[in-house]
């Protein structure tokens, strides 16, 4: 059994040096606790956990040489074969208890007191050595020492202030308006990190210590700091002295779904006011000399495209109007232009029971554009998520590409270059079978296509021009019932969040009313009827752009 010793001479050597922080005393220590249990197993004793027991010696002989150090009593704990006598039992259960308390406590302190505290009390350094090693004064040495045992007796004070969030936390996903940066910011500020959500989420009501953070949601202040430090390096939260807040609003489930059913009515009783309009720009649009080069799938798309054109811009223009709001997007890091807003929802949320909320979910206009890419002066497009019908979403699943890359690919495609003697990345190619179900390209016996529009500059600015006559006529026939439709439908916010412009509380007054209208109009049969919301992948909503 011996030889199992070996075994453990790394991880005790590692333990050694956390305490010591000296290689020489780590060494030493290592040696007297293997020493110890060697003896132990001389005398036929058999120890069914070899790692604990040295764990277990390895503390005792630590703490033998602390108070050798400093001429100071010890506690041990029950080692098999060094037996503390019945009268230091209970003092040794009530040392181990405090001690796991201590550590605790330390662990929720900032690390400009934990820093000094562990150095100074666990590690045994001199204030010197302290004030050498992170180059302060004695004297802020000292002072962080005191102001640490004040947080420490504070800590022991309170009582256990862990939130719902430390075992139940919440689920947050973050969407913008304006372009986002280079790096995916704000989404991915927050994507795939369960703690960043719920620090936001804790953030959000009121401005917050760290400290109360990291208590709240149950982990220590070393892996809280950088979370906060990125995302306040990132503008999801704000600094304000001591206390840090989310700024950006958050939304529930509730939020976003209660103004729904007074949609539904208000464009029930009002449909022929927004259509009259619409109609006008459809009909124009169906006149276009491109338009009669496109399929019939090419028109659909187009068309799709143009209702949500002049139903989210008009809508929002004449909401801007009315309350006489500007919106501006503020310059972020890397790039980014942006306002962020967030989902909120419990852990194991089933979202399949707010099929209201699904079915008129959309993403705003997103555009890409590239210049002097492969022969063409300019190439681009411009694109809105059709959420609410039930579809393949491009650049999600196994096989999904994003904006930047297929545009790319959109225009290898178009122009038929060989994109083996170009330098173009070839693993976009393999999602072509991905977006031919999505309808965003064909496959015609073996011949890929476009199966969205294509426009050239001066057809994308005739376009442009129509659509943007019909949002206008559109907003003049319904501003009046639209002021009348948004009062008391403002989503409150926390009163000191002074960042998030009144458009976004008003937001989902109206966010479902595009797909209302869309379907009414489906219905109605004034534009094609595919069967969407049965499973049936519609035209996407786009649009490629060329200029040679």
């Amino acid at each position: 059994m011996q030889h199992k010793l070996i075994d453990h001479i790394d991880f005790l050597m590692q333990m050694a040096l956390l305490k010591c922080g000296n290689t020489d005393e780590a060494r030493d220590l290592c040696q007297d606790t293997l020493l110890s249990a060697l003896k132990y197993m001389a005398s036929d004793n058999r120890i069914e956990d070899i790692r604990s027991y040295l764990v277990i010696v390895l503390n005792r002989r630590f703490h033998d040489r602390l108070r050798q150090k400093y001429n100071k009593p010890v506690v041990y704990q029950d080692v098999p074969g060094e037996m503390a006598d019945d009268s230091d039992l209970e003092e040794d259960l009530l040392y181990k208890e405090q001690a796991q308390e201590i550590r605790k406590q330390i662990a929720y302190l900032t690390d400009t007191y934990r820093n000094v505290i562990i150095r100074y009390y666990l590690k045994g350094e001199s204030v010197k050595y302290i004030s050498e090693s992170l180059n302060i004064p004695q004297g802020t040495v000292k002072s962080r020492l005191s102001g640490g045992r004040t947080q420490l007796k504070k800590g022991f004070e309170c009582m256990e202030s862990y939130t719902k969030q430390s075992y139940e936390p919440i689920n947050m996903s973050v969407s913008n308006s304006g372009n986002s940066s280079l790096k995916g910011e704000p989404r991915s500020l927050v994507e795939g990190d369960l703690i960043a959500q719920n620090l936001l989420y804790l953030a959000y009501n009121e401005p917050v210590t760290p400290q109360e953070l990291a208590k709240a949601i149950g982990i220590p202040m070393a892996y809280i700091e950088p979370i906060i430090k990125k995302l306040v390096e990132g503008e999801l939260m704000k600094q304000a002295g001591t206390k840090v807040y989310t700024d950006f609003m958050l939304l529930s489930v509730k939020d976003m779904e209660q103004y729904i059913p007074a949609q539904k009515e208000f464009i029930g009783e009002h449909f022929e006011r927004f259509w009259d309009k619409t109609q006008s720009g459809i009909d124009r649009i169906r006149q276009m000399d491109c338009y009669q080069r496109f399929n019939q799938n090419q028109r659909n798309a187009l068309e799709l495209y143009s209702l949500f054109y002049i139903y989210d811009r008009g809508l929002y223009e004449a909401f801007s109007k009315i309350y006489d709001a500007k919106q501006t997007f503020p310059e972020r890091p890397n790039g980014g232009k942006w306002i962020a807003f967030g989902h909120v929802t419990p852990q194991n949320f089933d979202m399949s029971k707010h099929m209201d909320l699904l079915k008129h979910s959309y993403s705003g206009e997103r555009w890409t554009y590239m210049k002097n890419y492969l022969g063409a002066k300019q190439i681009g497009m411009h694109v809105y998520d059709p959420d609410g019908f039930p579809i393949r979403i491009y650049y999600r699943g196994e096989n999904g590409i994003f904006d930047d890359e297929l545009v790319k690919l959109l225009h290898v495609i178009h122009d038929e270059i060989n994109p083996e003697e170009t330098g173009f990345d070839t693993e976009s190619l393999k999602s072509i079978p991905y977006l031919c179900e999505c309808k965003i390209l064909r496959n015609d016996k073996g011949k890929i296509s476009l199966d969205i529009p294509v426009f050239t500059m001066e057809e994308k600015q005739e376009f442009y021009e129509i659509l943007k006559d019909a949002k206008s006529n559109m907003i003049v026939d319904v501003m009046d019932i639209l002021r009348e439709f948004f009062k008391d439908k403002k989503i409150g916010i926390p009163k000191h969040l002074t960042s998030v412009p009144v458009q976004k509380q008003y937001a989902w007054s109206y966010s479902a009313m595009i797909f209302i209208l869309i379907r009414t109009a489906m219905s109605k049969n004034l534009v094609h009827d595919g069967g969407y919301d049965n499973e049936v992948q519609c035209p996407y909503p786009m649009f490629f752009v060329t200029d040679r």
